[in-house]
């Protein structure tokens, strides 16, 4: 490091080479301290888009926010902005919420339609949508356009007794659990907490916040076991409305008992919260009872084994029972003699074929003769048979018409 005395007295720090560049594009406040840019969510952290909820893949990239940090997608960050810790001139790349913020103006990203559709692909695992609530920068976002956001719910959770002993121990009974909380609103993205060893009674003392855009929204809290070798065993779960949630600065709180999971009989314990209503808008909490909440996407078609076994059955039993296996029982039958008369009687007519092989053209042109001259004897034998029906008929009719007028 060079300190010069200009910088020494001005408390900046001077690199050299191209650290020196870099250090003066940086701003500085009044005091002379330089302005520190906010700390990047990182990348392994979230698996959708933190504003659109569109989940990461190979096409849509994941960028970070230079304002606030958080990691958005491209449609989301396609506007740009100065942001003085990173450079006083250039501007940087910015989410549409903090340009919002700032008094700029946004793009955007996509259509109503398109909103939608990324988050039915969102729905369609709810392992894309898990966010750790130590990895959270602000509330979960509820995923639909701004102007709907009417609060922010904090959900506080602060511990458990009496919870359900899902770990065994090495003569196989159950005395303990590794417990977590997994929280969503209606079927938004879920949250979850650390998870507490080998206890019944945990304490988490852990704060969650979510957006709120829908009077009507219930909060679910489902408590896990983690396991690490086999899949996480539900431990209970309870369910609030957010409706009768009145906005003010005390937070309202008490225990709340667990519905057990399915197979368990008996009391699954109880949870204990505190809800706060905040960054109330009443305008916004007008609109969402006014306005009507965007259509879910339908939920997927339940897989029927029946609908893809029965056809699959059907094609075997057309192929193979009906077609393949009587001729290949016929061919077996004879190549290993089970009728001696039929094999003896095919063997003899194989060789004289053989025998006859150059009269074989000749032989199939005058096979196919005779089969036209049989179909065609048997249409004529049938349309004969037709005509003597229909004189027949004509006879009785006329018989009849002339016994009614005798009559």
């Amino acid at each position: 490091l060079k300190r010069p005395s200009t910088a020494r007295r001005a408390g900046r720090p001077v690199l050299s080479g191209m650290a020196a560049d870099v250090c003066s594009q940086q701003s500085f406040n009044e005091a002379g301290e330089r302005l520190r840019p906010v700390a990047w969510v990182p990348d392994d952290a979230v698996r959708a888009c933190m504003r659109c909820r569109a989940r990461f893949s190979l096409l849509r990239r994941r960028h970070h926010c230079r304002k606030c940090g958080e990691v958005v997608c491209g449609m989301c960050s396609q506007d740009r902005m100065l942001v003085p810790e990173y450079h006083p001139e250039q501007q940087q790349r910015c989410c549409y919420r903090c340009i919002a913020a700032a008094g700029g103006s946004v793009t955007v990203p996509g259509s109503r339609r398109a909103s939608r559709l990324r988050d039915a692909q969102m729905r369609q695992s709810a392992s894309t949508r898990m966010l750790e609530v130590e990895n959270l920068r602000g509330p979960v976002p509820s995923g639909d356009e701004l102007w709907r956001d009417f609060g922010t719910l904090y959900v506080g959770i602060v511990e458990a007794k009496g919870l359900i002993a899902a770990d065994a121990d090495i003569i196989g009974r159950k005395t303990t659990s590794d417990p977590y909380c997994v929280l969503r609103l209606d079927d938004g993205t879920a949250v979850r907490t650390r998870a507490i060893g080998a206890t019944l009674e945990p304490a988490w003392h852990t704060l969650v916040t979510f957006k709120l855009n829908r009077s009507s929204a219930h909060l679910r809290l489902e408590i896990w076991d983690e396991d690490v070798l086999t899949r996480d065993d539900p431990m209970g779960s309870v369910e609030l409305p957010i409706q009768g949630l009145k906005p003010g600065e005390t937070p309202i709180g008490g225990w709340l008992p667990l519905t057990p999971p399915a197979g368990h009989e008996g009391p699954a314990g109880a949870v204990r919260l505190e809800l706060h209503l905040g960054d109330f808008v009443q305008y916004s909490h007008f609109l969402s009872y006014v306005v009507p909440p965007p259509v879910p996407p339908a939920p997927p078609v339940p897989f029927n084994i029946d609908a893809v076994y029965g056809p699959v059955m059907r094609l075997v039993d057309l192929i193979w029972t009906r077609l393949i296996s009587p001729v290949l029982t016929a061919v077996l039958g004879v190549l290993f003699w089970k009728r001696p008369g039929l094999s003896l009687t095919i063997l003899v007519f194989w060789n004289l074929a053989c025998t006859a092989l150059p009269h074989w053209p000749s032989a199939s042109v005058a096979a196919l003769a005779l089969y036209m001259l049989f179909c065609r004897s048997v249409a004529t034998r049938d349309q004969e048979a037709t005509l003597a029906s229909d004189r027949y008929q004509r006879a009785l009719s006329s018989q009849a018409g002339l016994y009614r007028t005798n009559s």
